[in-house]
């Protein structure tokens, strides 16, 4: 019993120590950069990964919000950089944007018109549905270093640790199979999310995941140290 103590001990210490820490870089953090966001996002996920492992469920319900709050914005500052990068539309397209949604970027994000608080919606191909040319400009625009082959047909594309693996039976098709490695400490439900657009609950592991045009068929490898999610006719 004093053994179990004395670990339970350790292990809320080292959550409480974890959760000061990140406290500390959340409340330094640059909004505007994405850099210093993705690096309290870092120290968010290691409090988080300690306090588990503590079973601190009020910590850990706080650090979650913390998580996804940087998460929701490190995305949208991503999607503000990708935009920045291409020609700056015009006020009558920005009208058009607000009116219909923009379909440079994904069905399901949202950002806000440039100088303006109105709320631009996107309404572009999610990358399971991207055709080779769609991804490429887009994934560019992101700012991540892609390579595509005539053939096969394929795309990759790589940010940091992350990456995307796109292969297509026709160029002007969606990918046949979209193969993900996403970035440490990513939950594969997520992953899945951002690539489909699909609605976490309705995501279920190595299941078809349901989507308006159709079921994307879902595999999950997961182990020690390793995470590899294929969706579509990927091969076993």
């Amino acid at each position: 019993m004093l053994l179990t103590s004395a670990c339970r001990d350790k292990t809320t210490s080292e959550c409480h120590s974890q959760l000061e820490s990140a406290q500390a870089t959340v409340t330094k953090v640059d909004a505007a950069s994405a850099g210093s966001v993705r690096s309290a996002l870092d120290a968010v996920e290691r409090a988080l990964a300690a306090c588990r492992i503590a079973k601190r469920s009020s910590e850990i319900d706080e650090l979650n919000g913390a998580r996804n709050e940087l998460r929701t914005h490190l995305v949208a500052l991503e999607s503000r950089a990708g935009r920045k990068k291409r020609a700056k539309p015009s006020a009558a397209e920005v009208e058009e944007y607000v009116k219909k949604g923009d379909p440079s970027c994904p069905k399901g994000m949202a950002y806000k018109a440039e100088g303006s608080e109105r709320q631009i919606r996107c309404i572009g191909p999610q990358p399971v549905r991207m055709a080779l040319a769609v991804a490429r400009e887009y994934y560019t625009g992101m700012g991540y270093r892609v390579t595509a082959t005539d053939n096969p047909a394929t795309l990759k594309a790589e940010y940091g640790a992350e990456l995307m693996v796109f292969a297509y039976d026709a160029a002007n098709a969606a990918p046949r199979c979209l193969t993900l490695y996403p970035a440490p400490r990513m939950p594969w439900q997520e992953a899945v999310a951002r690539a489909t657009g699909a609605q976490l609950p309705k995501i279920k592991r190595d299941a078809p995941v349901p989507l308006p045009d159709g079921e994307v068929q879902l595999r999950v490898d997961e182990g020690n140290d390793k995470l590899i999610i294929h969706l579509g006719n990927c091969p076993p």
